[in-house]
């Protein structure tokens, strides 16, 4: 029986003229006003398979790997950072029902400052539908002989930044490159060589200086997963780190290995999902409620102790729907509870009250967004809190029709669960102080194939466990 309901605004009746469906990379989805996108990532290096299911347009941004970071070799020398991938934008490729080939580039090789051929190495191509994106160049190696210190060129992707030596002498220019790598700084003198940062497609790295190591360039960003996010930085000479999709390594003493690369693929949907947005969490009664819109599912989870067998008091805060409370009184009191609410935008940085330990408290906010209007029901409701050791607990998913949102609850102990393995879930692990934890399974898509049909979670000691599906229909 539907526990709540809900209303959204239907997806725009002019994304039905898209009629794909594919597999391949990470799935994930955005919804934008009344827009909704599914996004397939691929960021292993290395071919994948993208298959498409009839026919139509997408959206993909194609990243280069990063180039390596220089090494160094004696006091005072520096090894350049690399050089960003190219970035490209594609709108509007057309599809048909076919496999493509993705390919993501691999990260360039580390600098060495003893094996030959010292400058790091320049970032692997990453390609779709036709189009590659290079990788950017390799940093330069400080050496004693004085060889080998400049950045190399990025092509159409951002140069590798020249290494600075202490020796005072060699060539040390940055790599050339759509923007070229920053240029090191030698010297014999204190505060000796200084490396040059790598490029980006966005801009150029800055040279080393007397005392400063060069900055690599900050990439270029883009919102194709409804996020916007730099890409493909260039690395910093010296030191730093950098993380990006196709951003260079940062140099260092011993070099450092670029980035991979990455493919994203975008195209509108019609059909049914749901997706993680954010969490937030508290050890006090109060928290505050993250960016929302209407229509958003909120999930609480809370936990309280005492320090005597006295159990905590229940509170549902108000507009909320009670799913689990358990609670043990044969030790320290225990309690857990578990609510849902569908959220509106005015409720943004709005307080929830939970209920007070004296020993501890902790909350945590899981947010989803659906892709339009559901009721929410609740099922396999599992729940027990207890002196010692809980009993495992299992939800079967075997004839269950995503979307749904399968959770297990720990309260006071470390949870071990079995992930369930699907074609279209997502699973995350939700962790904080107090060995509080919330893992997820979110089977996002309305088409789901299971490989197998049970979630399951196990802890030990005195805590609180409960697991339970909100199915969407």
């Amino acid at each position: 029986m539907p526990i709540g309901a809900f209303r959204l605004n239907t997806i725009s009746a002019a994304l039905a003229a898209t009629g794909i469906t594919a597999t391949g990379g990470t799935i994930s989805y955005y919804k934008t006003g009344s827009s909704s996108y599914k996004i397939h990532t691929f960021t292993t290096s290395g071919s994948s398979n993208f298959v498409v299911s009839g026919s139509g347009t997408v959206d993909a941004l194609i990243v280069g790997a990063g180039g390596g970071g220089g090494a160094a070799s004696g006091t005072g020398s520096q090894g350049g950072g690399g050089g960003g991938g190219q970035v490209q934008t594609l709108t509007n490729q057309s599809v048909t029902a076919q496999t493509y080939t993705i390919t993501v580039g691999t990260g360039g090789t580390a600098g060495s400052a003893t094996v030959s051929p010292y400058y790091a190495g320049t970032g692997g191509s990453s390609s779709a539908f036709g189009t590659t994106s290079v990788g950017g160049g390799g940093g330069g190696t400080a050496r004693s002989q004085n060889a080998n210190t400049s950045g190399q060129p990025g092509g159409a992707a951002g140069g590798g930044g020249g290494a600075g030596n202490a020796n005072g002498g060699g060539t040390n220019s940055g790599g050339t490159g759509t923007y070229a790598g920053g240029n090191g700084f030698n010297t014999a003198q204190s505060p000796y060589g200084q490396a040059g940062g790598g490029g980006s497609n966005a801009g150029a790295g800055t040279s080393g200086s007397s005392g400063t190591a060069g900055v690599g360039a900050t990439g270029p960003t883009s919102s194709i997963t409804g996020t916007s996010t730099v890409y493909a930085s260039g690395g910093n000479g010296n030191s730093g780190t950098n993380t990006t999709h196709g951003g260079g390594g940062p140099g260092s003493g011993s070099g450092s290995v670029g980035n991979d690369g990455a493919v994203i693929v975008r195209y509108p949907v019609t059909n049914d999902f749901v997706y993680y947005v954010t969490s937030t969490t508290t050890t006090t009664t109060s928290l505050t409620v993250p960016t929302v819109e209407d229509g958003d599912i909120g999930i609480l989870f809370v936990g309280a102790d005492n320090t005597t067998t006295t159990i905590p008091t229940a509170v549902t805060p108000t507009g909320w729907t009670n799913i689990v409370n358990s609670s043990q009184s044969t030790t320290a009191g225990l309690r857990i509870m578990v609510h849902y609410k569908v959220l509106t935008a005015a409720e943004s940085a709005s307080t929830i009250t939970g209920m007070t330990g004296t020993a501890a408290q902790a909350s945590r906010l899981v947010v989803y967004r659906p892709s339009r209007s559901y009721s929410i029901s609740t099922a396999s409701v599992n729940q027990q809190a207890t002196a010692s050791a809980p009993t495992n607990q299992t939800l079967t998913m075997t004839g269950s029709t995503g979307p749904f949102l399968a959770f297990s609850f720990n309260y006071n102990s470390t949870q071990t669960r079995t992930a369930m393995s699907s074609t279209t879930s997502v699973t995350r692990n939700l962790v904080f102080v107090n060995g509080f934890q919330v893992q997820t399974f979110e089977a996002i898509d309305s088409s789901i194939s299971f490989a197998t049909s049970t979630i399951s979670a196990t802890d030990q000691g005195q805590n609180g466990l409960a697991s339970f599906r909100l199915v969407l229909t």
